[in-house]
């Protein structure tokens, strides 16, 4: 299992580098910037950096600091150490760039590896092999996630790790669902629901404390940080985001024709099948719970004014629970719901969108981050009507110019797809006795 594991790992993180242009966003480089001002300067003030470096922040009783949670600093200071070391300048855009596209990349290929590792648990190899290469090539994880350092593919792979090692029966659980808790704040949903597992699982109230416990070091980072940085525990560093409730939203995110979940991911369809059964036929704790955070989650980002989430390709607020959605779509396949020629056919289609979908915002949206594309063209933020229209979607700006206009890089993209492909069917062959 861990051998096919690294095997799929690998295959989405030489399709995730193939594609697209290297790009510097200021929504990434604050997470570097930041864990090189720790390594440099001991401090999370980014002054020094205004003027060389492309940053978002905010000014914060003399400092100016990141928007953002310190989790995604964290995990890559170590690995940023020896470059810095080296002698690697981090304010340049081609270091940023680089970094950011490896970093991204890397963490979205563990996120894939993890997830397969957890589909394991749900469903026969077949089938997990199968709803693992959807979730690495047919959603945000390949066209957002994995093309610089966001948020989403490091809150993705310590989703995915935490909710394998829910599976395994772990405690552990609780420290990787922390530190994505850092990383995402919106991810103590997620955490907060595996305790429910746990309970839900009959495990008794000392698992759960025992789950509790690993977290206990996340929270005590973030608390220190908090004060050290904005003089106060649990202070926000996100500029103030305007709140309502509007059922638009939670429809949109789902079914927008530029933003729908389900209109990009369509094959998606089929995890709020496996999530049905698995309430209404008394399935797993794991499967209820991935449920019921899927649901917290949307709620959420549903209550966002922005629901859309700026200048993205396609859906990015729900990546963050694309692991455990993917756990629903392993579970109906598991219990046969493509047994008819119809349903199956419906399946290979909608797959084959959502993963030509993913492949287009990949190879070319990054080329135009900057103007020129859908969603600046005008400026999406002030134009949000657009994302209802049918007849000019997003999705469609990027199919018309991924055969008309194909970017230079996009035959190396393509290569990228095939040599994941044959990884993908090496990782499919029959088990030998030296199986892991």
């Amino acid at each position: 299992m861990a051998r096919r594991a690294a095997f799929v790992g690998a295959a989405a993180l030489v399709a995730y580098l193939a594609a697209s242009a290297l790009h510097v966003s200021s929504d990434a480089t604050p997470h570097i910037l930041t864990a090189a001002s720790w390594l440099r300067q001991g401090n999370a003030d980014l002054r020094e950096y205004l003027g060389h470096a492309a940053t978002s922040g905010r000014e914060v009783g003399g400092q100016f600091v990141s928007w953002y949670p310190p989790g995604v600093a964290l995990l890559i200071a170590p690995f940023l150490a020896p470059l810095l070391a080296a002698g690697a300048n981090e304010s340049t855009e081609v270091f940023l760039a680089v970094f950011g596209k490896v970093a991204g990349a890397s963490f979205a290929a563990l996120s894939v590896a993890f997830t397969y590792l957890l589909l394991r648990h749900a469903a026969r190899e077949r089938v997990a092999l199968l709803v693992t290469a959807a979730y690495a090539f047919g959603t945000a994880t390949w066209a957002v996630s994995s093309q610089n350092l966001w948020q989403h593919a490091p809150s993705q792979a310590l989703v995915a790790l935490g909710w394998w090692l829910l599976a395994r029966g772990s405690p552990r659980a609780g420290l990787a669902l922390g530190v994505a808790t850092l990383v995402r704040p919106t991810d103590a949903l997620i955490a907060a629901a595996g305790a429910l597992a746990i309970a839900l699982g009959g495990r008794g109230w000392p698992a759960v404390a025992r789950y509790v416990a690993w977290g206990v070091p996340a929270l005590a980072f973030l608390l220190t940080y908090d004060e050290r940085v904005f003089g106060a525990p649990f202070a926000q560093s996100y500029p103030p985001e305007p709140w309502g409730i509007d059922p638009s939203a939670y429809l949109g995110l789902l079914l927008s024709p530029s933003r729908g979940l389900l209109v990009y991911s369509p094959w998606l369809v089929v995890a709020g099948i496996g999530f049905a059964v698995a309430w209404r036929a008394g399935g797993s704790a794991l499967a209820r719970s991935a449920s019921l955070a899927c649901l917290a989650v949307w709620l959420v980002h549903g209550s966002v004014a922005f629901w859309w989430g700026g200048w993205t390709f396609g859906n990015r607020y729900l990546a963050d629970v694309l692991p455990l959605l993917a756990l629903g779509a392993a579970l109906a396949l598991e219990r046969g719901t493509l047994r008819a020629r119809w349903a199956r056919r419906a399946f290979g289609a909608a797959l084959g969108w959502s993963v030509l979908l993913q492949f287009a915002g990949a190879t070319s949206y990054y080329d135009l981050w900057d103007g020129g594309h859908w969603d600046v063209t005008p400026n999406i933020d002030l134009t949000p009507e657009r994302l209802w229209s049918w007849a000019d979607p997003q999705w469609l700006f990027f199919l018309r110019r991924l055969a008309l206009d194909p970017l230079p890089w996009t035959p190396l993209a393509l290569a990228g797809a095939a040599v994941a492909t044959v990884l993908l069917l090496f990782a499919a062959r029959p088990a030998g006795r030296v199986e892991a």
